[in-house]
């Protein structure tokens, strides 16, 4: 239904836009510290991406990563690792080892054991 909504606003055309926008918003709450907003926005766009480009598609990689950065932000460290490790999984079968996006995701990982007070699997 939000999703839908934002189809309707001036300027967003398609789902695409509808995706283009919520991560701007995100963005926005997130350099705010709105994090539960942002997840509010997140867990919607989610599902929006997974329909538009596949199950193991970079943006629905992003996307949980993005997820796994608002429960950081809220303290659920364990709920943040195990979207960052969704991500990383994505991020590596589509874009490969080498690539920026999969060491974000790694970071991410490393930043939720350290959360966890896990240390030895943080680093």
């Amino acid at each position: 239904p939000a999703l839908a909504f934002l189809l309707t606003l001036p300027g967003i055309t398609s789902l695409q836009g509808v995706l283009k926008h919520s991560w701007s918003l995100c963005k926005s709450l997130f350099a705010k510290g709105k994090y539960r907003d942002c997840l509010a926005v997140l867990d919607k766009q989610l599902p929006a991406a997974q329909v538009l480009y596949g199950d193991d598609h970079p943006e629905v990689g992003a996307s949980l990563n993005s997820i796994g950065i608002a429960h950081e932000g809220l303290g659920d460290y364990a709920k943040a690792l195990e979207y960052h490790e969704r991500s990383l999984a994505i991020r590596i079968k589509a874009l490969g080892d080498d690539h920026p996006d999969v060491a974000t995701s790694m970071n991410g990982i490393g930043k939720a054991h350290f959360g966890l007070r896990d240390d030895a699997k943080a680093l």
